[in-house]
């Protein structure tokens, strides 16, 4: 495996190059390969190889070192992180079925094998004669299972998404090829249990850089929060378009205060004009990479340069398709012409093996011979160019009619003024929707109420689709740095207070 060959490589030759950096704990590519080379071994002499193990926790050094020896010992890892519900972890343990947790943080799991944190300090820090620090080349097929990342699934139970390591050998080789010049330090937003972590965990480590990560109780004070980006000297940014718009809702984030940031690779979520067209503002000559996938394709697999003649685009583009993957457009099961819309499919190297539950698979197929993924989502190819219009199955009925929501969101968001926009339904007992509720952000300086842009709006769009307006400073953010829609949906129906803890920054 050749990404696993580098990062094999820099653990044995780094020396005391920083590797990893969390809250202030710095670790040297030394001591990581020495925990990783003592787990390692631990792991391959108590466990059997190829059968997965679940690493519960949040962004601690340990973490890092749990994840990599898993990789190296030949372990599928199910990433898993402390701010999931009991429920939810409950479910994954189910069905992943691991045959052992590494428990970074303190979990509850009767009938599985568990080494806690002190154990696993214990077989780090401590018992080894120094014999067994050294890793052992890694040799694994493309074929086999690298992780097993869960994803929310439409019914409500978590899904296993099974990535191969030649999946994720592809997917390094690409980001080799957008950061032919490496950078020194990657900043770290995403929680290792969602696959946008990938997209700076495991290149840093190939490159010899520095995994910079902000931990999640950093994200919600603002001031520790811009003193640790502040002082990152992070080169690269990887992170989601929620969180960038929460950053810049800041003045001070910009190139005066984070001189090195040169690039920022956004994905998960599609990036507003509006946003890219500030982070230019406050950082001149920044590379910004819009890029789209789904966990299914691993992490992505589109991306395309956004600079100040694609922030006046209405819909930014998401990119041409990485080398070994092809993009279609369907609609109705058939071929899409040039422009027309439809479901994007995904072929080719990046398609992960399917679910850990093969019923749940159906989205996965062969085509032409590749491996494919069918993605729910909607979009059209212009000169090879992708653009993504967001899900199919955001469409919803209220009176009788067919709305989508994301029509109602671009109508909101062309309104003079208004900066964001998200709509969620508001819903009877019986399921029936009752109404549309929109949650808006004003553009600085704006003072708009309410009822002026529902009236603006009532000039764009019929009455059975315009929503109550509900204007907030800031969007609330779930563990994975994306705008919470569960949360928006329980305010709109009343299950919830709304907290906008977004004066905090000041």
């Amino acid at each position: 495996m050749i990404l696993l060959g580098k990062i094999w490589k820099n653990l044995r030759e780094k020396g005391e190059t920083p590797a990893y950096c969390c809250e202030g704990e710095r670790i040297s590519y030394r001591q990581l390969g020495q925990w990783t080379g003592r787990l390692c071994a631990y792991l391959k002499k108590n466990f059997r190889q190829g059968e997965a193990i679940l690493v519960y926790g949040h962004k601690q050094p340990m973490m890092a070192a749990a994840l990599l020896a898993c990789a190296f010992g030949g372990f599928p890892f199910v990433p898993v992180d402390q701010a999931a519900p009991f429920k939810r972890i409950k479910a994954i343990l189910a069905s992943a079925r691991p045959q052992a947790v590494l428990a970074v943080e303190h979990l509850d799991c009767p009938g599985i094998a568990k080494l806690s944190l002190e154990k696993l300090e214990k077989i780090c820090l401590e018992e080894s004669d120094g014999s067994d620090t050294q890793l052992p080349y890694p040799k694994r097929s493309d074929d086999e299972i690298f992780y097993i990342i869960y994803t929310s699934g439409s019914t409500g139970s978590p899904k296993g998404v099974r990535v191969t390591c030649g999946n994720l050998d592809s997917f390094g080789s690409w980001m080799t090829e957008l950061f032919p010049n490496p950078p020194a330090v990657i900043i770290n937003q995403a929680a290792f249990s969602f696959d946008l972590s990938v997209a700076d965990l495991w290149p840093a480590f190939a490159w010899g850089a520095e995994e910079y990560v902000i931990c999640r109780q950093t994200q919600k004070n603002y001031p520790l929060l811009f003193s640790r980006l502040e002082h990152s000297r992070g080169e690269l940014m990887v992170t989601t378009p929620s969180f960038a718009s929460l950053l810049l809702a800041d003045k001070s984030f910009c190139k005066t205060r984070l001189p090195d940031l040169n690039a920022i690779f956004f994905c998960g979520e599609s990036l507003s004009p509006i946003t890219a067209r500030k982070l230019l503002e406050r950082f001149p000559g920044i590379r910004i990479l819009n890029a789209y996938g789904p966990t299914e394709c691993t992490v992505a697999v589109t991306s395309a340069e956004i600079g100040p003649k694609e922030v006046q685009l209405p819909l930014l583009p998401v990119g041409k398709p990485k080398t070994g993957v092809e993009i279609r457009i369907e609609k109705d099961g058939i071929p899409a012409v040039e422009g027309e819309m439809g479901e994007i499919v995904i072929l080719g190297d990046s398609v992960a093996a399917g679910y850990t539950a093969s019923d749940l698979s159906h989205s996965f197929g062969i085509q032409d011979g590749k491996r494919c993924y069918h993605t729910g989502d909607m979009g059209w190819l212009k000169n090879g160019v992708l653009y993504c219009a967001g899900r199919r199955d955001r469409q919803v009925k209220i009176r009788g009619y067919r709305v989508e929501l994301q029509d109602v969101e671009k109508n909101l968001q062309a309104l003079p003024g208004v900066e964001q926009a998200a709509v969620v339904c508001q819903e009877a007992e019986d399921g029936r929707i009752l109404r549309l509720v929109a949650f808006v952000i004003l553009r600085p300086g704006e003072n708009r109420t309410e009822a002026e842009i529902r009236a603006l709006l009532a000039h764009r769009l019929p009455d059975y689709m315009c929503p109550s307006i509900r204007l907030v400073k800031a969007f609330p953010l779930n563990e994975n740095g994306k705008c919470d829609w569960e949360q928006l949906k329980e305010i709109a129906n009343g299950r919830s207070d709304f907290k906008d803890h977004s004066d905090d920054r000041e």
